[in-house]
């Protein structure tokens, strides 16, 4: 005898049935049978995912707005630069080599770095080369020479229209940014005067 029980009788009735019936299913409650519709649920469930799904969508796209600002502003800063003279193009630079042509100290790698690569000033970057009598100015003005616009800017009396720099404020700007060694080893600060600075330009 085949009755509902049976395991082929009831994968027959799940097979005969259409989809939709097969997630319908009834439940008797006293003499009232009472319909309960398990699609809905499965409906339910896939709304609440969706939602779900949609703010995490959102929160992400947040995220990459604020990335792209945050990269656009960077961009702008690195187009900006602490100083009113040009520094060359350095993009394939090493700075291990720049540092031994021109007797950088490693102490200053950073700072040279900064300098060159963001134009910004961090602290000061250390000549080391040593001289007979006070410090060695030739690798100093030498650097600015090649990677900057500034000693041009005191050779030149205008350069594309733009306002020449003087002696006096190209000597300024370098101390501000370097610091030399003496033949002691001792730093000095202030290592570019308007002698050796005159001496170097003609």
């Amino acid at each position: 005898m085949d009755h509902s029980f049976k395991p082929y009788a009831a994968y027959k009735k799940f097979h005969k049935e259409k989809y939709a019936e097969r997630f319908v299913f009834t439940k008797k409650i006293g003499t009232k049978e009472i319909i309960l519709l398990q699609s809905k649920k499965i409906t339910e469930e896939i709304k609440n995912s969706k939602q779900s799904l949609s703010e995490e969508i959102l929160q992400h796209k947040n995220v990459s707005e604020e990335i792209h600002h945050l990269a656009t502003e960077n961009n702008q800063l690195l187009k900006t630069s602490d100083f009113n003279f040009e520094i060359r193009n350095t993009a394939n630079l090493i700075l291990t080599d720049v540092m031994e042509d021109y007797f950088i100290s490693k102490d200053s790698e950073e700072n040279l770095s900064n300098f060159l690569l963001r134009k910004r000033k961090s602290g000061k970057i250390i000549f080391t080369k040593t001289a007979r009598n006070g410090v060695s100015v030739q690798p100093i003005l030498d650097f600015f020479s090649k990677y900057t616009d500034l000693i041009e800017k005191c050779k030149n009396e205008e350069i594309n229209e733009e306002k020449i720099t003087t002696q006096v404020e190209a000597i300024k700007i370098i101390n501000e940014i370097v610091l030399a060694n003496d033949k002691h080893g001792n730093p000095v600060e202030i290592p570019i005067n308007s002698k050796n600075f005159s001496k170097y330009l003609s």
